[in-house]
C-alpha cells in the first residue's frame, strides 16, 4: 500500500502532465491563429459573389415612314400614262401626270431589334389589282438607307432595280440586316406606271395597296 506521500506525488505528476498539455494545447491554439491570420493576409483568401441575368433576342421591325402617299393627280392630256417614282429620303418626282412628290417618299424600314435579321417584303395587289388600265406597272427596289446596313443580299433582283412586286409569295431581300444604330435602315422605293383609262371604278377614289415586311433570325 502506498504512503499518502507517494500518492500526493502521483497526483502531482498527473497535474503536471495535464497542465503541460493544456499549456502546449493553448499555445498550437494561439501559434494557429496568428499563423492562418498571417497567411489569410498574405495569401488574399476570399469570398466571391456572382451577377447573373438572361438577356432575350428580339426582332423589330420599325417603319418610321410608312406611306407613299402622292395624294391625288391625272395623266397629262394626250399621254398614255404617267410614272411616279421615290427616291429614298428626298421627294418623289412624277412626268406625264400633274402628282405631287412632296410626301412621296421612300418606306424607310430599321431593325430596331437585338439581333441581324432577315427581311422580306410582299405586296397585296399586282399592277392590275392595283392600278387596273392599259399596260399599268407596279415595282419596287430595296437599297441600303444606311452604309452595309445589308451585309448578305438575298434576292438580288431588287437590289437597287425597279422589278415587278412579289405577290404570290414574300421575297427576302436581305438576309443579314444590321441592328446597330446608325448602320440598320433600308430604303423600299417604288415605281409607278399609271395609264390614262384607269377603271372608271377607281377614279376619283384613293386606291392603295398594303406592303407586308417581316423579319427573321438572320441566315
Amino acid at each position: 500500500m502506498k504512503s499518502n506521500g507517494e500518492s500526493k506525488g502521483v497526483s502531482r505528476n498527473i497535474f503536471n502532465l495535464v497542465l503541460a498539455f493544456f499549456i502546449f494545447a493553448l499555445i498550437v491554439f494561439v501559434f494557429s491563429l496568428i499563423y492562418f491570420e498571417i497567411l489569410g493576409k498574405t495569401t488574399g483568401f476570399a469570398s466571391y459573389g456572382y451577377v447573373n441575368l438572361t438577356i432575350n433576342t428580339q426582332i423589330t421591325l420599325n417603319v418610321t415612314n410608312n406611306t407613299v402617299n402622292w395624294g391625288p393627280g391625272m395623266v397629262n392630256a394626250g399621254l398614255v400614262n404617267a410614272t411616279l417614282i421615290t427616291h429614298g429620303g428626298s421627294i418623289g418626282t412624277q412626268t406625264g401626270g400633274n402628282w405631287s412628290g412632296t410626301n412621296a417618299l421612300a418606306l424607310f424600314v430599321e431593325n430596331i431589334g437585338n439581333i441581324n435579321c432577315s427581311l422580306s417584303i410582299q405586296a397585296g395587289k399586282s399592277a392590275a389589282g392595283f392600278l387596273s388600265g392599259t399596260g399599268p406597272e407596279y415595282q419596287w427596289n430595296v437599297s441600303n438607307a444606311h452604309a452595309n446596313a445589308c451585309g448578305a443580299w438575298g434576292e438580288l433582283s431588287s437590289k437597287g432595280v425597279f422589278v415587278d412586286v412579289n405577290v404570290s409569295a414574300a421575297a427576302t431581300v436581305c438576309n443579314k440586316l444590321d441592328f446597330h444604330t446608325g448602320k440598320r435602315g433600308m430604303y423600299i422605293d417604288f415605281r409607278l406606271v399609271v395609264p390614262y383609262d384607269v377603271n372608271s371604278t377607281i377614279a376619283n377614289a384613293l386606291i392603295a395597296d398594303t406592303i407586308t415586311i417581316s423579319g427573321n433570325t438572320a441566315v
